[in-house]
């Protein structure tokens, strides 16, 4: 699936009939889930999910956060020369986890995330992009309190 360009994409009666049409093919064409190239990666996405979905149609997410993190993050190991380590807190599928083993700036990636079903996706996203070895995954969410919560303890349960 190809996405929007962005020439289109900048004249917004153009961006929104090529998005219908986009949407309206996803709709009846795709499944669910979906294998697409996107932001370098291969990607599982999944329709019902809005960031997926975002991503689908459009083929980025969050472009200036990514600039901005990894411009930082290559501007500090400038300075410290030091090994890196990458957390991706609440990974969804990884797509930051995978974005920082793309620009080989770290040493070491964690990526934690509590919901079965991104979990699940995430590691079909690794697998996916040769990451599952570079890669470590945690099964958890992660807080700065220091307690256990009915929404971790009810997943911890399930996996039991």
């Amino acid at each position: 699936m190809i996405h929007i360009p962005q020439a289109v994409a900048r004249i917004p009666l153009l961006r929104g009939v090529l998005r219908l049409v986009l949407m309206g093919y996803a709709r009846l064409l795709k499944r669910r889930f979906v294998i697409e190239r996107r932001m370098g990666l291969d990607l599982l996405l999944d329709r019902d999910n809005i960031i997926d979905w975002h991503l689908f149609i459009t083929g980025r997410w969050e472009r200036p956060q990514f600039t901005e993190l990894f411009g930082l993050a290559a501007e500090q190991l400038r300075r410290r020369k030091a090994d890196a380590v990458f957390l991706d807190v609440g990974a969804h599928w990884g797509l930051y986890a995978l974005a920082a083993h793309q620009s080989g700036m770290f040493s070491r990636i964690v990526a934690f995330e509590p919901d079965p079903i991104s979990f699940a996706q995430l590691h079909a996203n690794l697998f996916l992009n040769g990451a599952q070895n570079a890669i470590e995954t945690r099964e958890l969410a992660a807080t700065a309190a220091s307690r256990w919560s009915r929404a971790t303890s009810t997943i911890a349960a399930r996996h039991a």
